[in-house]
């Protein structure tokens, strides 16, 4: 089975017009709808507004929809004619800190088993740890960061035990995120990092799956979205499972 996976970030700091975020969301979907994508994941659907648009545009498209409400900004989206949802949940992963952070969250999505694979999506949005070490924020930044890849691994490690292929994506906001194993062993999750620019630092996803811990790598590409979005290109992959 091959599985294509999309993953877009629409900026919403600062604001864009309603004009611009329609555009930049129908760009997505329609680029993803032409490659047969199985799912997409959103990152920064912080309002109402944004909710609404990515709702209208999974339903023309044929995706149905899980995840961003007040409080969170992550949705997941899979073609609904290949994936049925089995059941959706918003994990907290931090709480926000005023003028350093919003809270942060990772929605999760399990699917009813095609050709017996059974698969789990996680789309989250990480703590920005771009600062250096003489930056008074950057401890606070990185033990918030450490929390949060700690419960998603925790998340991770159970799918795998529950048999599912776990795919994790989004907006890291680091150069590397670690997946802490339940062996004690560590791994990098970067399935796709793009050549040059700020998508191998940000944008990454990986596919892990139920019968080692390993990376799987695929092919991959990406889609520019506005001028009004530009540090955040939509990149897309494709495994084999």
């Amino acid at each position: 089975m091959n599985i294509t996976l999309f993953d877009a970030n629409i900026k919403s700091n600062p604001r864009m017009t309603a004009a611009h975020e329609k555009a930049d969301i129908e760009k997505v979907f329609d680029k993803a709808k032409k490659q047969n994508a199985d799912f997409i994941t959103f990152c920064e659907i912080a309002y109402p507004r944004m909710r609404k648009a990515v709702k209208k545009a999974a339903k023309k498209h044929g995706y149905g929809y899980a995840g961003a409400h007040a409080g969170s900004e992550n949705v997941v989206c899979w073609r609904k004619s290949m994936w049925k949802k089995n059941r959706s949940l918003v994990k907290f992963l931090t709480s926000g800190i005023a003028k350093l952070t919003p809270t942060r969250t990772g929605t999760w999505v399990t699917f009813k088993p095609v050709n017996g694979v059974k698969v789990g999506v996680m789309g989250t949005h990480l703590v920005n740890r771009w600062q250096n070490k003489s930056d008074a924020r950057y401890a606070t930044r990185h033990k918030l960061a450490n929390t949060e890849i700690a419960k998603l691994s925790k998340k991770l490690n159970k799918a795998a035990a529950n048999g599912h292929y776990a795919i994790v994506s989004g907006d890291v906001n680091a150069p590397e995120t670690m997946v802490q194993w339940a062996t004690g062993t560590h791994e990098q999750v970067n399935f796709w990092p793009h050549e040059g620019g700020d998508m191998q630092k940000m944008m990454q996803a990986a596919i892990i799956p139920p019968h080692g811990h390993t990376v799987l790598r695929g092919k991959h590409d990406a889609i520019p979205l506005s001028e009004l979005n530009t540090d955040h290109p939509v990149p897309y992959g494709s495994v084999v499972v």
